[in-house]
């Protein structure tokens, strides 16, 4: 047994003895290469750091982006039940509000606030029996609310508000504007109201039979609401009219809603005990329920998503059915929100869905590069590691120690900072990102960080994948060149020391020219793809070509870029050559050993030269967005404001400029008229009626629609249009998209029909034409023209059309659009804006130029992606002079034999250090040079497609998040914008 244990015990020492040869080998490499270890570990943590950097980012921002949505609008953050019903009981209403809100406590209890819902109930068109109102044709509407939840709303003007009370008349309390208008004699506290129920006992035994019940009231207090408090929905619970003269007034009473239904109980019971009363006609009943919005984060957008349509089932399961609502005595059950999807409408987070689907492609890629770029650097980083421990391992080789204890030993060293970065990198992500983000975000959207802390493992768990991503590729390069190393002997290590021979492997196949043909080939089938557009579908175009517009260019740079590289020890030879005419030995020297041994140059100016094409392309970019988002905002807009005007009557056009023109800031303004119509063979058509004599000064006409000015437009309408005699038609300025849906030109007649007021046709000549009419999203471009056609375009003089109308004996179409040119001044401007919120002026849908600008500039995804460039420009300068100097210091170190020759042969200590300035002067000007030039062309291929052409998306259905708005800024041309020099 001894012979058969004897090898066993031999192996085990001999492994023993092996293990604590790596360990003592490796501590004594670590003294000798710790500055290396350490900044080569430092400058892997940072890269990880970067890379898990960017998925948090972006959780964050699009965090923000999902809150800053459901905070847009107070209808944004709200789920809505509304149904009707006749049976006035506290019974019947708790069954009732117990099984409409069972769906909402299955699915919606995570994102829903924990308070109880909002009930509102209103009872219409009761009939005022006392006190005598001043309008014969006067109704109350009952309010029945939780009082003292809405009593936060309401500002209380004398008395109190109702409470409920077991006996007597119910107390209810009336807003300041309808006990004023009510009735002739003021009213008081104390005052008595009384109506008339028509209604019937469910244990009637006649159900179409109907008696009046007496229901008096006692007036407890009057009140006013808060302006725009979203606890109302818009109503103010001040009289209302509607029909035609004379118009029936709603006199609204605020009342407390269970006082209410146990007053019905009280009037049934009275007459049949255990009955219940219904209504001859249905009352109304609403839930609302908030989002909780301070918990939902983009991580469970697509829960909150698919809780929403589980939601929607079950209402249209549970409720459809007649006998389920029978039971319930409900009718005309409505789920509601904008949160919720109706058919062809989208709900605001399928909007923001789609919308994230298309400006996450420039954030994608870009964070791509980001993260291409610091692979780069780590690869550089780790063969500086193995390049600096290339002698040591050559050395150790050739004195007995075997390939397995070198390669584990320096394997160790490498897995040990891989680990470290692993550890440390996701965690520094998440403290830079807290740090970045309140830099970058408004403050309204700063509770987006609640989403890292306390709890940052959600966030966490995303970064595994980009950490170990990283590491993999550091190892793999680590191995390969320790193979490499390995393989190696002393006078492989001499040669190459005195002239390089081995080449890159990309230059070895031939990489960059594969690259560049490839790249030529894909950019021109996208340039070919996007003048046909027929052959895509919209869905296609966004989520293929559009990227593809992107990555080919990017690729295309960097070929051109890898092909500079094969050439440039070529010039590097040619420099040297005329350096050795020069007078200099410095620079001699300097291009003589770059040119034995280019690659770590190489390698220096390629990560230099992408940081610096990233930096100037980033300042481009930044510049160009910010030029973009205001010429869409002008383009929709027209104007620093415009609105639509709701009803004028009959009154002259004189008087309604006065009237606008008096409000405050106000420099000029423009009245006109725009609808929609046919044109010629049923093309949709929208005409702009508009005052060619104040519309040139008052709107924001960019030179880009037009080859001739707008004054010259206008003065050419209002010329023709004052001598026109209608024989052939009103004289007509057209767009391009007109000219090309309907065959015309200059002289060419037309008609529309349904765009002025009575459906008149209006037969139209055409004296001009313009690329594009302002706020009109029509586009020519057939790439972005792909899905329903946008209406044709036709500028007419108003008070033409007017003179055209009554010779045709037709009706005087009254003007429904504004425009004004206000003053800057932030005084001026808030004067402005409190004065068009008057309801006298009959304004409705203002848009406000400069609030739209803003809101553009604070949209978090456009924020994300100007965040994600500026980290990427810090990033790429840092690493690159990071690595850099490492590479710096190596070389140096690595020849200190060299220098000392040369201070032997007599060159001073000044003419060394001259040596590696040269060095260090051709790697970085070469880099700028290339920078700049790789810059310019990726300002040009590449930039105008990374500029956002999606807007913010918005709870109501306005220009702005619509699509009208989002094809607009298609119609604003990228171009890309150089930053003016400072100074």
């Amino acid at each position: 047994m001894t012979t058969l244990t004897r090898p066993h015990l031999m192996t085990a020492r001999s492994r023993q003895s092996e293990l604590l040869s790596m360990i003592t080998l490796a501590l004594w490499r670590l003294r000798h290469s710790a500055f290396m270890l350490f900044m080569t570990g430092l400058g892997t943590v940072c890269a990880v750091m970067i890379i898990c950097a960017l998925p948090v980012l972006q959780v964050v921002t699009t965090t923000a982006a999902l809150r800053d949505l459901l905070r847009a609008t107070p209808s944004n953050s709200e789920l809505m039940v509304q149904v009707s019903s006749r049976t006035l009981a506290s019974a019947r209403y708790a069954q009732q509000s117990q099984q409409l809100g069972q769906p909402f406590t299955q699915q919606m209890t995570p994102y829903l606030t924990s308070a109880p819902p909002q009930a509102t109930l209103q009872v219409l068109n009761l009939p005022v029996i006392s006190p005598l109102p001043i309008s014969h044709v006067a109704t109350f509407t009952l309010m029945g609310v939780n009082v003292p939840e809405a009593s936060s709303h309401l500002k209380v003007l004398q008395g109190r508000l109702p409470q409920e009370n077991t006996s007597g008349p119910l107390e209810i309390a009336l807003s300041q504007e309808t006990a004023h208008e009510l009735t002739k004699e003021p009213l008081h506290i104390g005052s008595l109201f009384s109506t008339n129920l028509s209604s019937r006992l469910d244990s009637s035994s006649d159900p179409t039979k109907y008696t009046p019940r007496a229901l008096q009231f006692r007036l407890v207090g009057i009140f006013q609401t808060i302006e725009n408090d979203p606890y109302w929905h818009g109503d103010t619970l001040d009289p209302t009219a509607e029909g035609d003269p004379p118009k029936n007034i709603h006199y609204p009473l605020l009342l407390s809603l269970p006082a209410l239904l146990k007053q019905a109980d009280r009037l049934a019971t009275h007459e049949v005990p255990g009955s219940q009363i219904i209504l001859e006609k249905p009352f109304s009943l609403y839930w609302y329920r908030h989002f909780d919005i301070a918990r939902i984060s983009v991580l469970q957008f697509s829960d909150l998503e698919q809780r929403l349509h589980l939601l929607q089932a079950i209402y249209a399961n549970k409720f459809g059915s007649n006998a389920n609502n029978q039971a319930l005595d409900i009718s005309n059950i409505f789920l509601g929100g904008a949160a919720i999807s109706y058919y062809n409408q989208p709900g605001i987070l399928e909007r923001l869905q789609n919308r994230l689907s298309v400006s996450n492609i420039p954030i994608f890629l870009i964070s791509g590069a980001i993260a291409a770029l610091v692979l780069y650097f780590v690869a550089i980083m780790t063969s500086l590691l193995v390049g600096h421990q290339a002698n040591t391992i050559t050395m150790l080789r050739s004195r007995g120690a075997s390939g397995r204890q070198v390669f584990l030993t320096l394997a160790t060293q490498c897995l040990i900072l891989a680990l470290l970065a692993l550890l440390l990198g996701p965690l520094l992500a998440l403290a830079l990102v807290a740090f970045f983000v309140p830099r970058l975000l408004p403050t309204s959207t700063l509770d987006a960080l609640n989403v890292l802390w306390p709890n940052p493992l959600p966030v966490l768990a995303l970064t595994p994948a980009y950490a170990l991503g990283a590491i993999f590729i550091s190892l793999i390069i680590m191995f390969f060149a320790l193979q490499q190393a390995l393989h190696s002997n002393i006078l492989d290590q001499r040669r190459q020391a005195a002239r390089a021979s081995q080449t890159p492997l990309w230059q070895r196949f031939y990489l960059d020219v594969i690259l560049l043909v490839v790249s030529l080939v894909a950019y021109i089938l996208v340039l070919y793809t996007s003048s046909f557009p027929g052959l895509l579908d919209i869905g296609t175009y966004l989520l293929v070509i559009s990227p593809l517009r992107i990555l080919v260019p990017i690729f295309l740079v960097i070929a051109l870029m890898l092909l500079f590289l094969r050439l440039f020890p070529l010039l590097l030879k040619l420099v040297a050559h005329l350096a050795q005419r020069g007078n200099s030995a410095a620079p001699m020297l300097a291009f003589a050993q770059m040119t034995r041994s280019p690659q770590r140059a190489l390698q220096m100016i390629l990560l230099l030269s992408l940081a610096c094409a990233f930096a100037f392309m980033s300042l481009i970019f930044a510049t160009t967005q910010d030029t973009h988002l205001t010429d869409v905002t002008n383009y929709q807009t027209m104007s620093d404001f415009s609105a639509q005007i709701s009803d004028l009557g009959e009154e002259p056009l004189r008087d309604t400029y006065a009237r606008y023109r008096s409000l405050p800031g106000v420099t000029s303004l423009s009245i006109g008229y725009v609808n929609d119509g046919t044109l010629t063979g049923e093309t949709p058509g929208r005409l702009f009626a508009i005052d060619s004599q104040t519309f040139a000064q008052t709107t924001l006409w960019q030179s880009s629609n037009s080859s001739k000015s707008l004054s010259v437009l206008m003065h050419e309408l209002a010329e023709k249009s004052a001598k026109a005699n209608f024989k052939d038609g009103i004289p007509a300025i057209v767009d391009a998209s007109t000219l090309n849906n309907l065959n015309l030109h200059v002289g060419s007649t037309f008609s529309i029909n349904g765009a002025s007021l009575g459906d008149q046709t209006l037969h139209l000549v055409i004296i001009d034409s313009v690329d594009h009419i302002q706020s009109l999203n029509n586009s020519t471009d057939a790439a972005f023209n792909l899905s329903n056609p946008l209406p044709s375009g036709v500028l007419i003089d108003y008070e033409t059309m007017n003179r055209y109308q009554v010779q045709d004996g037709g009706q005087i179409t009254t003007p429904n659009m504004i425009w004004m040119r206000s003053q800057d001044s932030s005084t001026a401007l808030k004067a402005l804006r409190n004065a068009l919120s008057d309801p006298m002026l009959s304004l409705v849908n203002i848009e406000d130029r400069r609030t739209m600008i803003d809101s553009l500039h604070q949209d978090p995804q456009t924020l994300e992606l100007l965040g994600l460039i500026l980290i990427g420009t810090v990033t790429a300068f840092v690493l690159a002079l990071f690595g850099n100097f490492v590479a710096a210091w190596q070389s140096a170190r690595s020849r200190l034999t060299h220098f000392a020759v040369l201070r032997a042969l007599g060159t001073d200590a000044c003419q060394v250090a001259q040596v590696l300035f040269w060095e260090q002067c051709t790697i970085y000007g070469t880099a700028l040079v290339l920078g700049i030039f790789f810059a310019a062309v990726l300002a040009l291929l590449v930039v105008p497609n990374l500029v956002f052409t999606t807007t913010p998306v918005s709870g109501e259905n306005t220009y702005l998040g619509g699509p009208s708005f989002t094809r607009s800024s298609i119609l604003c041309q990228h171009t890309s914008s150089i930053p003016p020099r400072s100074g």
